[in-house]
Order: C-alpha cells, then structure tokens, then sequence
C-alpha cells in the first residue's frame, strides 16, 4: 500500500498548473490543501543559521509531516509527497526500478546535493536542498519524524529539506536522486517559503 500527494494551498490559484501536470502524470495523486504557516503561530521558528524560519517554510514542513505521520500510522509502505510546484521535466519511465537497493528516501531532484556520492545514475544524498518531490519509505518514517520531533523539542523551526537531511544523518538513511533531476520546481513562481519570485 501507498500513497500518492500533492500538497497545494488553494489559494495559490497560479499553482494550479502545475499541480494538474502531476496530476495528468501520476494519476493515483491526490491533492491535499497544505498547512498555512500562519495557522502555525505557537511552533518553533529558531533557525540553525538564519535566525527566523518563515512561517511558510513552518507551514510546508508541517504538510511534509502530517503526510509521513499519516503513512506510518495507517502502514503504508510508501508515500510520494509532491509540492504544488514541482514539474516533470525527465523520462520517469522504470526510475524506481534502478535505485539501488536498499534504500529509504528517494528525491525525483533535488536544488543541490550539497554532500553526496555517485553512486551509477544515482547519487547517494547525504544532505541536500529541495524537497519537492520525495518518496519516503517506511523503513524511513521514524526517522524522519524523530529528527522533527527532536528539532521541535529543541526549539527549532526547520524547514522540511533540513528535517530529512537531520533523518539522513542520525537515523542513516540511504538515500538518491538521479544525476539529472527528473522533478524541478517551476521557475517564475513566488516561493511560500522565502517570499522571493524563484528563477
């Protein structure tokens, strides 16, 4: 059993194009509306090294969460998490076949793999930046809701790329993402993260 997810504000009516792209491609998806960081005023907003998270990187880690939280409870094997921006630029077509196994954590693409090894077609993550397309496998779960619940409690606001990244490193997990992302986010659009227009 698994679950396939776009997570997507309505409101953000200029995403809509996006999320119907993946929706065409992985017809299984479902949408679900994603958490507004504004309704997430009482959590944790320290930053390891920018001070303040915004609130809409808190409302998109809570949205990654929810849906990990809610793959563990009703033992899912797997969950494919989507962000309402993510656009399919490469041939998908038996990818997941070819991840070397075992693995926990798969990125369709990443914004930069800051630490990692190639690993054939692959490249093994060991921290990376972006997470708008991800499969999390249960064998990862825990581990990726220990590093939230751990940050949380620690007084942190992370946000979503740095939760798996803190999951990657103490629960040592494996994860890849292809040399050539086969998911980007779309260029042109107001980030709800940083509030800045991405190239």
């Amino acid at each position: 059993m698994e679950d396939w997810v776009v997570i997507h504000r309505s409101c953000d009516t200029e995403r809509e194009v996006c999320v119907e792209g993946l929706k065409k491609v992985f017809p299984q998806i479902r949408v679900v509306e994603a958490v507004d960081g504004r309704s997430c005023l009482t959590h944790p907003r320290r930053h390891p090294w920018e001070g303040t998270t915004s609130l809409g990187n808190i409302g998109n880690t809570v949205s990654h969460l929810d849906l990990v939280l809610s793959a563990s409870t009703s033992q899912k094997e797997r969950v494919f998490v989507f962000e309402d921006d993510a656009v399919v630029v490469g041939d998908l077509s038996g990818v997941l076949e070819l991840i070397p196994e075992p693995w926990d954590l798969f990125y369709w693409g990443t914004n930069e793999v800051v630490e990692g090894d190639e690993a054939g077609e692959f490249v093994r993550v060991r921290r990376a930046w972006g997470v708008h397309a991800i499969v999390v496998r249960r064998s990862a779960m825990k581990a990726v809701l220990d590093a939230y619940i751990n940050s949380v409690a620690e007084g942190y606001g992370y946000p979503a790329d740095w939760v798996y990244n803190r999951a990657i490193q103490e629960g040592g997990l494996l994860a890849y993402t292809p040399k050539t992302s086969l998911i980007v986010q779309q260029g042109g659009l107001v980030s709800v993260n940083t509030g800045q227009v991405r190239e």
